[in-house]
């Protein structure tokens, strides 16, 4: 249960980091924010209590966080047409992805070897 808890307490931070992001860059709809949150708290989640594959935590970290993403890229980038999102998006995913991965084997109490 801890390793849970511990995952969905990264996401919230990483969640709340991206809010930071946004309120910085313009205007935010509440709606937006929560949205955040919540895909963030699985990002975490879902890296912190995922099992280990034979590649580096960092590196597995940010192909979550990639794939993670994909819904943003085809709604903002191919739906909606604003290009300009696209590499703001990956930008985000690849920092948080390494920063989330980092945090979650620190917290585990794993040395990373890079």
């Amino acid at each position: 249960m801890r390793l849970h808890l511990e995952g969905i307490a990264i996401g919230v931070l990483a969640g709340l980091l991206d809010c930071v992001v946004f309120v910085l860059s313009g205007p935010v709809k509440p709606a937006d924010l929560a949205s955040a949150i919540a895909v963030w708290t699985m990002v975490g989640w879902a890296i912190h209590t995922s099992a280990d594959l034979p590649v580096h935590p960092i590196i597995k970290s940010i192909g979550l966080c990639l794939l993670f993403n994909i819904p943003w890229l085809i709604e903002f980038v191919f739906i909606h047409g604003q290009s300009d999102l696209l590499v703001p998006i990956l930008v985000m995913a690849v920092v948080f992805g390494a920063a989330i991965g980092w945090l979650s084997q620190t917290i585990k109490g794993r040395r990373l070897i890079v």
